[in-house]
């Protein structure tokens, strides 16, 4: 796969001061959901998030993909030159935001062991492609 370096390194220069971001897909339920109930936005501070299918030509999604990484098979955290794709990403949001109110700390004692996190993650997005396929909506394509 041919990776176009000048949109790294621009997307890299971009990530390198900016508050961390959330690539997810909100037309998932699952995704959507999972950020609404644990209140991304309150209880990670400074957190953007981004809807990839709204935010197809967005710099983060575009750096993603430029990484080789596939929104589809998980969503994304950006912290500064770091993205934490899939597993990795629910597992740092799990030990980063504030484990106020019931769902958070169920997360964050669900996802904050890589090996569980790494053992569970499959099963969720499974899950996502079969519920996205009932609802007759199409993956992400990227």
């Amino acid at each position: 796969m041919f990776v176009d370096r000048s949109i790294i390194e621009r997307a890299s220069a971009m990530t390198a001061s900016a508050p961390p971001i959330l690539v997810y897909d909100g037309e998932c339920p699952f995704c959507a959901n999972y950020v609404a109930l644990l209140r991304l936005q309150e209880s990670f501070p400074g957190l953007q998030l981004v809807d990839a299918r709204a935010g197809r030509e967005h710099p983060a999604v575009r750096l993603i993909v430029a990484r080789g990484l596939r929104i589809d098979d998980g969503m994304a955290l950006i912290i500064g030159d770091d993205i934490h794709h899939g597993a990795d990403s629910i597992r740092e949001m799990a030990v980063r935001i504030s484990r106020r109110g019931h769902f958070a700390r169920f997360n964050h004692a669900l996802f904050r062991s890589k090996a569980r996190s790494r053992t569970i993650y499959p099963a969720l997005r499974a899950g996502r492609n079969l519920v996205l396929k009932l609802l007759g909506r199409d993956r992400l394509g990227f």
